[in-house]
Parts: structure tokens; sequence; C-alpha cells
């Protein structure tokens, strides 16, 4: 469909993607190597650390704003796609998870599983949101996904 859609053969397009995920998202790559070791071994709170993790996660990314939009355009026009952005994001918190367990311990998995999922949903609703905002700068969107999880926290705060 995406080929179609392009208006080049399915061939062409295999030879440029492995599948429609990569054409849609980009190839996986192993975001969180030994080079994310300063959050396992912080002292810093998490929620802050959580929050220089975001920010250098999506700048490592280094998003193009117009294949962003792009990705949201394609998405709006054939949600039958939504399926693999939404896989996408279950592969970040599948790569997150691992981090966390880590620097809470394996005993609380669980906990790092919810935690993983929580900051990648607040990744994805603020990419979501800078499809259709022109205006919005990178640094807006990082904040926007700190934002989220800095409210999620203070909502399930003591209680």
């Amino acid at each position: 469909m995406i080929a179609e859609r392009a208006g080049i053969s399915r061939r062409t397009f295999f030879n440029h993607y492995q599948n429609k995920q990569d054409a849609i998202v980009g190839p996986k790559v192993d975001r969180f190597g030994q080079a994310y070791d300063w959050f396992v071994t912080s002292d810093g709170g998490l929620l802050s650390d959580l929050q220089i993790l975001v920010r250098q996660v999506v700048a490592e990314a280094s998003p193009d704003p117009s294949v962003i939009r792009n990705i949201g355009k394609v998405l709006g026009d054939s949600p039958d796609l939504q399926p693999v952005f939404s896989a996408t994001i279950a592969n970040l918190t599948r790569e997150l998870e691992p981090l966390l367990s880590r620097r809470l311990g394996t005993e609380r998995e669980p906990v790092a599983h919810l935690i993983a999922h929580l900051v990648s949903q607040a990744i994805a609703h603020s990419f979501r949101d800078w499809t259709v905002d022109n205006e919005t700068a990178l640094e807006q969107v990082v904040e926007k996904a700190n934002s989220n999880i800095r409210f999620v926290v203070q909502t399930l705060g003591p209680g």
C-alpha cells in the first residue's frame, strides 16, 4: 500500500526498506547500550533521570520535523498502518524495560515495565501532537513528554 501510494513498485520499496515499519519510522536501533550505564548507576532521582533520558533519546533520534509530519499524515490517511506505529512504541518500551530493571532491581521488573510503558507513551503522545503543529520545536516536544511524565507522577503521588 505504501509503495502504491508513493507510485513505486513493491520491489523498489523493498530494495530500500526491509518492511513497512522501517519505511514509516526507520530501522530499529539499539538506543540503550552501554552509553546509558549512567542511568543505571545514577544517584539522582528517578524522575529527573528519566527526564534526562527522554531528552537524550529524542536528541539522538534527531527527528526531522517534516518526516514526523509526513508520518502523521500517512497514519491519518491510512489508519490501518497505526499498528506499525504502535509496534514501534512497544519496541521502545521493550528497550527501556531492561534499563529500568537494572536500575530498580530485578524484583521490580513489573514496575520497570509500567514505567517504560509510561515513558514510551509520553514520547509517542508528544510526537503525535508535533505532527499537527508546524510551530512546535523539538525541545518543546521533549518538554511536553517530560511534563506528561511529571503530571502522572504528581497525580499518583502520596495519597
